[in-house]
Formats: structure tokens, sequence, C-alpha cells
């Protein structure tokens, strides 16, 4: 397939599809068909299942107000990092290496090979 010939995919994951190492795994293996039929990828994860609720009580707890700045940062920097890890685990599991680039809410995970 030529370069004229790739398709541009984004694919969004988040809640039950990463919610455990198995299901991360699937998701990294859907991606790397996707990268080895050539095709441009663009990856969008959101939180694993029940974080997100998790993580608007701790707020709430420690006496943060919801759509507060604060309790967006928690929200943004807190989901980021419990999918991020697995997900560099995972995508190694399939033979991909991911680069991260940016920080907080821009930051992107790259795939090594293809950028």
């Amino acid at each position: 397939m030529g370069t004229s010939d790739m398709a541009r995919i984004v694919q969004k994951f988040g809640g039950t599809s990463v919610a455990d190492m198995a299901r991360i795994k699937a998701v990294a293996a859907t991606v790397r068909r996707e990268l080895d039929d050539g095709n441009e990828v663009t990856v969008v994860l959101s939180a694993m299942a029940g974080v997100t609720d998790q993580l608007v009580g701790y707020t709430a707890e420690a006496g943060g107000a919801h759509y507060s700045s604060e309790c967006d940062a928690v929200l943004a920097t807190g989901e980021q990092h419990s999918v991020r890890e697995f997900v560099e685990l995972a995508f190694g599991h399939v033979g991909r290496s991911i680069e991260w680039r940016g920080s907080g809410t821009d930051e992107q995970g790259l795939d090594a090979a293809s950028g």
C-alpha cells in the first residue's frame, strides 16, 4: 500500500475497553493491525472503567468544587497516569514502543517507529 492509499484512522478507547490488562492488550493488538496494514492511526484513550467517578469523589472529599480548574487538573492528570503505563506495557507486548510528547492534557503518545 502506497502512502496515497494509507487511511487515517482515529480510534477511541475508554471505560470497559481498557478496564484491565487483557482488554488493554486487545486494544494494542487492534491498533497494531491497523499500523501493520500501513494506516496512520491516532489513538485517543480515556479513563479506565470507574476511574473518573473515583477521581471526582476524591476531589469532592478534599473540598474541591466540581467543575473547577483544580478538579479539571485532577481528572486530566489522574486519568492520564491511570492508563498510560498500562498502554506502554501492552504496546510493548505487541512489539511497538510509545514515545510521549507534551504534558498534561496536551500530552501525546506516538509510535516510536512511525512517529
